[in-house]
């Protein structure tokens, strides 16, 4: 007999603003979002690479049955607090409070229904499946994530034919023996295979992980589990399928829902961060006598034995003689989440080269990262006073703290300590009495430097300086001398300060005068300045594009005659460093700027632009010829230039070919179904983005009979 359900819509609606379960669906999350989106920003958390996304066999979440959840500031009793939920009504109606016993929807998103849930539903009618599903490759030897089964069929209807069902299923090697082949993750904590249901975990069986919702106030659901860990061992590197599927059984009505947290589908392989605090804007630059850096590697659970994770050493210094010693390894112990190792320079006061420290580990079975410093001599830094000597009618004369050398940046820069006690660079001193006067100066590595000391009185004699400079192509100069009542320039001018245009490396003579005690003084004065290259910005990238499967690539200067540069990213960040990983934004294209300078400051800009290629190419684990469904190996791809498929047995014969992705085998050889077994499959294609670039996939399907 079919449960008759009835809705009271007006007090549904007023009560929903109170609720602080705040769910998005499908149709109203961010325009272009699909399901590999929910999955890959929400869900996914480290050591985990996904792939093939589908939700309800589409990469369209338009449907309502699915969402993004957030609890909002104030805590509820739900235990987890945000992530993705998947319903058998609409993913709305999970919003509390808990205002009725008996809430459906029916959001007929599909009429896709997974095996695995087929399988587990006792040959019950079912309706209103949903099912998120993807490949993923673990890089470790376990994952698992969190999750709440929650449903209105609690607590009428524990045991009874309408209990909905629900499942996490895995399919791929298991490494205990053999293979998963969609094996429900979805059990009961304390040993056994036991499904979690409504019929499994309520008031009356395993009521430790049940939470009875009764006149919650943030959660529709009659009822709920506490959060729950779903794990499987599996064997890093390897492909595996996970389908999370939930339905109603009996009939549609009464909704169930299962809440994924968000960040929880991982792996347990290292995550690693690099911090410098004396250098934050360039980490991987390392001075002696100036602090060092922190690499920090953490994980994001414990394991049940102890781990060692060896690193090779390498570069041009030497461990323990140019840095303080560090071990060829790092030891986890088993309740350990985070090691850090510091790389500090030890100051020998010897000048010398850049010198590098490389560190290559692995940070999974998967994958090698390598860190490399650069380690760079410490220059002393050299300090002097800057002043124009005064004349008899002077009463006052401005000393400035000049500093070179050391280590400073645009974001520290020197610090002053006067004989005064004043601390600003510049300062103003009476000429009479004569005083002594002298300045500290410290960079950002508390180095000290020491001026020599001038003292201040009446002019008696007379002197005036002009530095040597350079300039770029293109590039005015402004040429000044100081100390003299009038002067008169090679070029002419009779200013103080003139602008000068140098087209090659030029020297300009001054004589300047200063009349004291009805005398005219001279003095001259011979001022170079020295014409710069220019450098050549380039960038290259590697690769040149990235995917929504793979949204980084590397950004190289490969500049000719630059020894600096400054990289602008499409979102206005500045960075430094000779190679940078760029994580592409979800956008069609961007546009990364490089400035490229040389060591006399002249630039060149170029820019090069990124684009995001959404390259997908799904290929079926499994078909079964005699079938109704699924009876096709069936390639699906978007955005190919080219194609060809070859199909192999494990002898190397090969028994098919196309090179049209939508010419399908059909398990057949010579018009003669193939046998049970694996088969190979070697697919050669181009994007159309990149034609002239041949993509190559490997990899078996199974043929079922």
């Amino acid at each position: 007999m079919r449960r008759i359900i009835a809705f009271i819509l007006t007090v549904t609606v007023s009560l929903h603003s109170y609720s602080q379960l705040q769910i998005t669906p499908g149709p109203e999350l961010p325009y272009g979002w699909t399901a590999e989106s929910l999955v890959r920003f929400v869900l996914l958390g480290s050591g985990v690479e996904v792939s093939n996304v589908r939700f309800n066999n589409s990469t369209d979440i338009s449907c309502n049955a699915i969402g993004r959840f957030r609890t909002g500031t104030i805590t509820t009793n739900l235990g987890i607090s945000e992530g993705i939920i998947i319903s058998t009504g609409y993913a709305t109606g999970a919003d509390g409070p808990n205002d009725t016993g008996q809430h459906s929807g029916q959001p007929r998103c599909s009429t896709y229904v997974y095996p695995g849930i087929r399988e587990i539903s006792n040959g019950r009618h079912i309706y209103d499946v949903a099912t998120l599903e993807f490949d993923f490759v673990p890089k470790s030897n376990y994952i698992k994530f969190k999750y709440v089964f929650a449903s209105e069929e609690y607590p009428e209807y524990v045991g009874q034919n309408y209990n909905d069902v629900f499942g996490f299923f895995i399919t791929g090697p298991n490494p205990n023996g053999g293979n998963y082949n969609n094996e429900n993750i979805a059990i009961v904590p304390g040993g056994g295979m036991i499904p979690v249901s409504v019929a499994t975990i309520n008031a009356g069986a395993n009521a430790n992980y049940y939470v009875n919702n009764y006149r919650g106030g943030h959660i529709q659901y009659d009822g709920f589990t506490v959060p729950l860990t779903a794990y499987a061992d599996v064997v890093p590197c390897n492909t595996y399928h996970v389908a999370m599927s939930i339905c109603d059984v009996g009939d549609d009505i009464y909704d169930s829902g299962v809440f994924l947290e968000a960040e929880s589908f991982s792996a347990n392989s290292l995550i690693t961060t690099v911090t410098n605090p004396t250098n934050p804007t360039d980490i991987y630059s390392l001075n002696e006598s100036c602090g060092g850096a922190e690499i920090r590697f953490s994980r994001p659970y414990t394991e049940l034995t102890g781990i060692t994770y060896p690193i090779q050493i390498e570069g041009t210094a030497i461990n323990g003689i140019d840095y303080e010693l560090i071990e060829d390894h790092i030891y986890f112990a088993d309740s350990t989440l985070q090691l850090s190792l510091f790389i500090n320079p030890i100051t020998d006061s010897i000048a010398e080269e850049d010198e590098t420290i490389t560190l290559i580990y692995n940070p999974s079975p998967c994958e090698t990262d390598t860190i490399t410093f650069t380690l760079h001599n410490s220059e002393a830094m050299e300090a002097y006073i800057a002043y124009t000597p005064p004349v008899a009618t002077d009463t006052a004369v401005e000393l400035t703290a000049m500093v070179r050398k050391g280590l400073v940046d645009t974001v520290t820069d020197y610090r002053y300590l006067w004989s005064t006690g004043e601390t600003t660079q510049v300062i103003t001193v009476p000429t009479v009495p004569t005083e002594h006067y002298w300045f500290e100066a410290y960079d950002k590595c508390n180095s000290i430097a020491y001026s020599d000391t001038i003292t201040i009185g009446i002019l008696v004699n007379f002197t005036f300086h002009s530095k040597d400079t350079s300039c770029c192509p293109g590039d005015t100069v402004i040429l000044h001398v100081e100390g003299g009542d009038y002067q008169v320039w090679s070029t002419g001018d009779t200013s103080a300060s003139i602008i000068v245009s140098p087209t090659q490396t030029t020297e300009y003579t001054v004589v300047s005068y200063k009349i004291w005690n009805n005398s005219v003084w001279e003095d001259s004065a011979t001022v170079k300045v020295d014409m710069s290259s220019v450098p050549k910005a380039q960038i290259a990238a590697k690769p040149p594009y990235v995917t929504t499967e793979n949204m980084k690539t590397t950004l190289i200067d490969i500049s000719v005659g630059g020894t600096s540069r400054i990289w602008i990213l499409d979102d206005g960040t500045r960075m430094d460093g000779k190679t940078i990983d760029y994580n592409m934004p979800f956008k069609d294209s961007a546009i990364v700027e490089l400035i490229s300078i040389n060591a006399k400051k002249c630039t060149d800009t170029t820019q090069r632009t990124i684009y995001l290629i959404n390259e997908v190419l799904w290929i079926p684990l499994a078909f079964t010829p005699n079938a109704e469904t699924n009876n096709l190996f069936d390639v699906k791809g978007s955005n190919l230039e080219s194609y060809e498929i070859y199909i192999f047995n494990r002898w190397g014969e090969q028994l098919f070919y196309a090179n049209d992705i939508t010419q399908s085998w059909d398990g057949t050889y010579n018009g003669e179904l193939c046998m049970k077994d694996h088969y190979v499959y070697l697919i050669k294609y181009s994007h159309s983005a990149t034609p002239n670039e041949t993509l190559i996939r490997k990899g078996t399907v199974f043929l079922m009979q």
